[in-house]
């Protein structure tokens, strides 16, 4: 085909306001610069059906078709003024697309304005995944603009054409930029296959985190770029005596013992319509963020609480098994106060015992952690009774889930039983910062998306993964309770 002067135009306005709104801040008369930038993003750009190379973005970036109108590209003759949009064969068809596109790019503003007002609403009512509607929005945009290269590098870019041409490409570049400046979402890695999570996000994510992982809000959280964590842990408090003039002191025998996480991958794939390509970014941030992440943080909940060591928990040994690995009959075991029956057979000083056992830790930290279950069949009733029964105040403005002051943490992964069974522990309580420690590898968290998995249902994949890892050292040793324990059923 022939590409004249005037196509070449049409093309080079096209790729700069495509650079532009993809981030790129640099200057267009550096050539090598911008085929950097496409190269980095995965971009790519056509006329007629055949996608342009190095050299002719090169010519018609450089305006050297201009000086010759008649520039020849293998394929058939195309002379349109503007160059078509990908997968328009008739050309009628392709100005209605077009029509159709700017239409809706005109909306665009208004819609978004209406979106985020919502989203406000849901927020001030406690039902939304992110503090404010700013958030979700930048957010929002920020995945759709760093998931966008790797659907170009897949060779699928009708969803990419059209989140561009429908005027949100352009939107989610103003608010990145306004809040991040111009390289905002400028951090992602082509090569890897997804999109990193920019820590600018962290904050607004711990909400989430906060909200859906109680092993995130009970352990000691620690994070690093390395996939292994080595540590220590004080063996006991260092010993004090009293001494006469010119005595020495007398070295107490005070040991820190080695830890050591080890991270592994966790993962979630999901899917969603295109269309979240084309919906205002404050409209799909619940979708991406709070979604994925409440199925990730029940996995590390469950790994957390009832790890075994195997794969299935990522290596993890959980809270239970460190408890009754200290020996194999759970009698012997310190830091188990025993009931000899069901769940009906849990009193208040059962309850209590539970606490007295744990003698190390702050008391400040300590809370209970159990299934919402049995805190409403059990724990409430036993405080209900002890109190003379439930007070009509109580019953107008609720009540806290609190035992004895201590804060109780409902689990709601199926770690902890929801119903009475033999051998199971459903109550832990302790000083679980001291207990355990998390590790979570910097920038392990990232989302890819890809249009081929659900390409016959017209939807795209979403995967989120990230490396996580847990370390529980507080259960003590089988003749003394460490600085948690847990309520154990025996029949």
């Amino acid at each position: 085909m022939k590409l004249t002067a005037k196509a070449a135009q049409a093309l080079r306005r096209q790729i700069k306001t495509t650079l532009a709104d993809e981030g790129f801040d640099g200057k267009f008369a550096d050539l090598d610069s911008v085929i950097e930038f496409i190269e980095d993003n995965g971009l790519t750009f056509k006329a007629g059906k055949e996608s342009l190379d190095k050299k002719m973005l090169m010519n018609i970036l450089g305006g050297s078709i201009e000086l010759e109108p008649a520039e020849e590209v293998a394929g058939d003759e195309y002379t349109e003024d503007e160059p078509k949009m990908v997968g328009e064969d008739d050309e009628e068809k392709g100005k209605s697309v077009r029509a159709k596109m700017a239409e809706t790019v005109s909306r665009t503003p208004a819609r978004n304005n209406y979106a985020k007002q919502l989203y406000a609403s849901k927020t001030n009512r406690g039902e939304a995944g992110f503090a404010s509607a700013e958030a979700a929005e930048i957010f929002g945009a920020w995945v759709r603009k760093a998931s966008l290269p790797c659907l170009n590098r897949k060779d699928a870019p009708r969803v990419a054409n059209a989140y561009q041409e429908s005027g949100e490409s352009r939107r989610d570049s103003e608010i990145l930029k306004a809040h991040y400046g111009s390289k905002a979402a400028g951090t992602v890695d082509p090569t890897l296959g997804g999109s990193l999570i920019a820590e600018a996000f962290d904050t607004n994510l711990i909400i989430i985190k906060n909200e859906y992982g109680i092993a995130r809000q009970l352990a000691d959280v620690v994070s690093g770029f390395e996939q292994v964590h080595n540590y220590t842990v004080d063996g006991a408090d260092v010993a004090a005596y009293w001494v006469s003039e010119s005595q020495a002191v007398t070295e107490s025998d005070n040991a820190f013992l080695p830890q050591r996480i080890v991270a592994n991958k966790l993962s979630a794939l999901g899917r969603a319509s295109m269309e979240i390509y084309l919906k205002p970014a404050v409209q799909i941030a619940d979708k991406f963020a709070t979604s994925m992440l409440r199925a990730i943080y029940q996995k590390e909940d469950l790994a957390y609480i009832d790890g075994d060591g195997s794969g299935t928990y990522g290596g993890t040994v959980g809270l239970k098994k460190r408890l009754l690995d200290l020996d194999g009959t759970p009698a012997n075991i310190n830091g188990l106060e025993i009931v000899a029956t069901n769940w009906s057979g849990v009193t208040y000083a059962a309850l209590t015992g539970l606490m007295g056992r744990v003698t190390k830790g702050n008391e400040a930290n300590k809370k209970f952690v159990c299934s919402s279950r049995f805190y409403h069949t059990i724990i409430q009733p036993l405080k209900n009774s002890s109190a003379g029964g439930t007070t009509r105040a109580e019953i107008e403005s609720g009540f806290r889930f609190q035992f004895e002051g201590y804060e109780v943490v409902i689990d709601n992964s199926g770690a902890t039983p929801t119903a009475t069974g033999t051998g199971d522990i459903p109550l832990y309580f302790g000083d679980f910062s001291l207990s355990s420690k998390m590790l979570e590898v910097s920038n392990s968290m990232r989302f890819d998306v890809s249009e081929d998995v659900y390409f016959e249902t017209d939807e795209v994949a979403m995967k989120y993964r990230e490396q996580v890892g847990f370390n529980v050292h507080g259960q003590g040793t089988a003749a003394e309770a460490g600085s948690y324990a847990g309520l154990y059923i025996s029949a």
